[in-house]
């Protein structure tokens, strides 16, 4: 019973990061507590296992740890002997998830008579679990040898609680049933929630009073029991039963679940959230979590929910502020506050990152994994000073913290003569190979270094980590993945197609494989694959709008099925950007702009937050005639983060033809801010201070545009164009030469000059640089735009034809065409 003098629990020894703890107590055996992962030092009552030990009053052995680290054999190896000495002549072990391994792992050399196992691990080796990822998340080769649970490491009463239909737990209790004397406790539908079943039905003691008499069967029907008095598993139970289509029995177990059993409504709606997590229900689980913070705003486990929730949603955006918020609340464990640094890191927002983790080293000053989680931040922020300071810190606290020893490897310099590896990286490198490391190790490094832009080191850790695991289908994913970045197209491709014929049903193979074609500019071969992986994942947005991409090259007849695969890319995934541009691009193909103009209508409406698809809009309204409304649809795609330069020049282009000059320069300067380096957004700058009227700024603009980018076609030609704009011809046709001056070997330039001077009068002049020009580039369908122009002009109507015939076949588009056949002969088609 619950002693109200009972002294409070004290440390009595640690060992590479393990705690024990011991609170003195009264009863028929000594309760041995060991808590799941990542749980910061205690405090008076906030450890787990605490509300337990409180109601049983007996004495209680506490094991924790800070880590994800599944109690490795050598630290416990220390603190076991210190834990029998202060226990009783008869103890039971409980635990949850990982402390419910070590609860049955730790049990026969504890003396223990009993062990109660909460949705236990049977190991996270991956040779023993290799489906399980935390095996490739946390285990060490070198602390982890023979981890497996045994029959010879369990109680003689040893007991696990589960569910089944909880996949990985599932698994795991499958392996632990082979096990001689193991007793199973199936709890359906209580998820990885089984403690919260214990303590809705306030069945624990129950459960280990009967464990320690020696008597399992009743301890399993104890169990069995609980099932009907916890609010969480009813509301779950309820949940299938809907899902299965039997809304009448799903009532009246919600109805229990809610009321039944006297529950406080803020209580039904736990369940009820906990049963939605479940499933994966994680927008209504999100809903009740904020109604029951609105019914009790005072208390914090809803916060915390919260949190969780938003995490398990993958929305960095919505979770950070629920993390802040279940932050303010009071204490809360520290994988919540290294979440937080995670979701401010996922959208690119340094400073808060930095800081959060400078906050969470404030919390916990002497959990090593918080310097090194700052220290990783740090480095991420181009710190690399302070980011060696934290991680020099970490490794101070605890020498074996994995991650600021990998974070010091990577920070330190290359030898003399910039190649290979430092003394850290190399003897990490030869540690991982010697054991070798698990697969998630070196993803984990090779991931690393390509934050650290040490693209070529990454690429080498990848191609090692193969090495070790030649099956390893995440490595050889980011081998490729990394190739391809770094531009080593052919050994990319190479790799994403043995991806994709070793595992077809791998979507990244595939997406990887048509990227690597499509950069090699081999677009028959990435037709196929794109036909080949839309055949593979015939429910794929990504993979059908990439193969409407690949269609569009596909020749006469590709635009019609380039359309009819972009609409079922759109069907199966109404917010597949790149399936409504590939649309567009179709229906243009087709000679069909106002059909064009409709979808992207309408995918602006449905993608409101969408860059490329407000661009889109703004072009083609331009195309249409409409400089106002395009310019509209341009301000809404510059308002994100990192608008690419086309869309200011778009922007700028339409508010010029709107005549908001002042505007469309103030547009301009907004755009050479974002992209410094950017020759054509200066130059347009330097246009539109011309046509504003201020000459000499606006030559200051045209200097710096040329400065930037000499050779630009565009540069050399945006003085000529603004003069022409205003008017002033002559000094237009003067600045076109002096821009073939500049650069002769530019045969667009010169046949912008030559449109000049047809627009002048100067035929001859311009029949003579058009010649030229189509000598020079054949393929420049403004050339023979001119030269047939030219031709008519001085009525030689049959090199007119010809050069129009030219013109055609090299690709003019349809608005040329008709212009071209109107001047030629009087026709206008629709």
């Amino acid at each position: 019973m619950p002693q109200p003098d009972r002294p409070p629990a004290r440390l009595l020894r640690q060992s590479g990061g393990i705690r024990l703890h011991v609170w003195p107590g009264e009863g028929p055996a000594t309760l041995v507590v060991f808590a799941p992962g990542r749980i910061e030092a205690m405090a008076p009552d906030e450890w787990w296992g605490h509300g337990l030990a409180a109601r049983l009053g007996w004495t209680t052995l506490s094991f924790s740890t800070d880590a994800q680290d599944w109690y490795p054999a050598e630290p416990m190896s220390e603190l076991l002997p210190e834990a029998v000495a202060a226990g009783g002549p008869a103890s039971v072990t409980y635990g949850f998830s990982m402390g419910g391994y070590a609860a049955l792992k730790y049990a026969r050399a504890l003396g223990a008579k009993a062990t109660l196992a909460l949705s236990p691990q049977y190991s996270i080796d991956p040779a023993d679990v290799p489906e399980d990822a935390r095996s490739q998340q946390f285990f060490d080769n070198a602390r982890h040898v023979g981890m497996a649970v045994r029959a010879e490491d369990l109680a003689p009463t040893a007991i696990m609680a589960f569910d089944p239909f909880d996949r990985e737990d599932g698994a795991h209790a499958a392996l632990l049933a082979r096990l001689p004397g193991l007793h199973a406790a199936p709890l359906r539908h209580a998820g990885h929630a089984t403690p919260t079943v214990l303590v809705e039905s306030r069945s624990a003691r129950h459960v280990l009073m009967a464990a320690l008499a020696e008597d399992p069967a009743l301890a399993l029907a104890t169990l069995r029991e609980a099932r009907r008095a916890s609010p969480t598993l009813l509301s779950a139970l309820a949940l299938a039963l809907e899902q299965r289509g039997h809304p009448r029995w799903a009532k009246a177990f919600g109805a229990a679940a809610d009321g039944g059993r006297t529950v406080p409504p803020h209580r039904g709606l736990d369940a009820r959230a906990r049963a939605l997590r479940r499933v994966g229900r994680y927008e209504e689980e999100e809903a009740l979590l904020r109604e029951w913070i609105a019914q009790r705003p005072e208390e914090p486990e809803p916060r915390l929910r919260l949190a969780n929730c938003c995490i398990a949603m993958d929305d960095p955006a919505r979770a950070a502020p629920a993390i802040r918020e279940a932050i303010a609340t009071g204490p809360v464990d520290q994988h919540l506050r290294g979440a937080l640094v995670q979701c401010l890191k996922r959208l690119g927002r340094v400073a808060e990152a930095v800081t959060a983790a400078e906050e969470a080293v404030a919390a916990a000053p002497r959990l090593a994994s918080a310097h090194a989680q700052l220290g990783s931040i740090l480095a991420w922020a181009r710190r690399p000073g302070a980011a060696r300071r934290a991680f020099t810190r970490a490794i101070a606290i605890d020498p074996s913290d994995t991650e600021a020893a990998t974070g010091l490897a990577i920070l330190e310099p290359p030898p003399e003569g910039g190649t290979g590896h430092g003394p850290r990286m190399t003897e990490l490198l030869a540690r991982m190979s010697a054991a070798p490391a698990a697969e998630g190790a070196w993803h984990a490094l090779a991931n690393q270094l390509r934050e650290a832009r040490r693209v070529p080191d990454a690429i080498a850790v990848a191609e090692l980590g193969l090495h070790a695991h030649p099956a390893a289908l995440g490595l050889r994913r980011l081998l490729a993945t990394l190739r391809l970045g770094a531009g080593q197209l052919a050994e990319a491709e190479t790799g994403f197609r043995a991806l994709t014929e070793a595992a077809p049903e791998e979507l990244d193979g595939w997406l990887g494989l048509t990227d690597a074609l499509w950069r090699q500019r081999r677009f028959a071969d990435g037709h196929a694959a794109a036909a080949a992986g839309a055949i593979a994942h015939p429910t794929s947005a990504v993979l059908a709008a990439r193969h409407a991409t690949y269609l569009l090259l596909a020749g006469e007849g590709g635009a019609v099925a380039a359309e009819k695969e972009a609409r079922r890319a759109i069907a199966l995934d109404p917010g597949e950007e790149n399936a409504y541009l590939t649309l567009a691009d179709a229906l243009w193909r087709q000679h069909r702009a106002k059909d064009a103009l409709r979808e992207i209508r309408a995918a602006a409406g449905t993608l409101q937050d969408s860059v490329a698809i407000a661009a889109r809009l703004g072009h083609l309204l331009l195309s249409q005639d409409s400089p106002a409304a395009a310019a509209e649809a341009f301000a809404r795609a510059t308002v994100g983060p990192r608008v690419p330069a086309h869309v200011w020049l778009g922007y700028t282009d339409a508010l010029w033809r709107a005549g908001r000059v002042e505007e469309a320069a103030q547009a301009a300067r907004r755009g050479v801010a974002a992209h410094p380096k950017a020759a054509d957004l200066r130059a347009r700058l330097g246009q539109l201070l011309l046509a504003g009227g201020d000459a000499g700024a606006a030559r200051e603009a045209l200097a710096e545009a040329l400065e930037a980018s000499p050779s630009s076609e565009e540069v050399h030609l945006a003085l000529a164009d603004a003069l022409w704009r205003q008017g002033r011809r002559a000094e237009a046709v003067s600045a076109a030469r002096e821009a073939v001056a500049a650069v002769p070997d530019k045969p667009a330039v010169a046949a912008r000059l030559g449109h000049l001077l047809l627009e002048d009068g100067a035929v001859e002049e311009a029949a003579a640089i058009f010649g030229k020009v189509t000598q020079d580039e054949p393929t420049l369908v403004a050339g023979w735009v001119g030269l047939s122009e030219a031709e008519r002009l001085r009525k030689r109507i049959r090199p007119a034809l010809d050069a129009y015939r030219r013109a055609v076949a090299e690709g003019a588009d349809r608005p040329t065409q008709r212009m071209m056949r109107f001047r030629l002969f009087g026709e206008l088609e629709e």
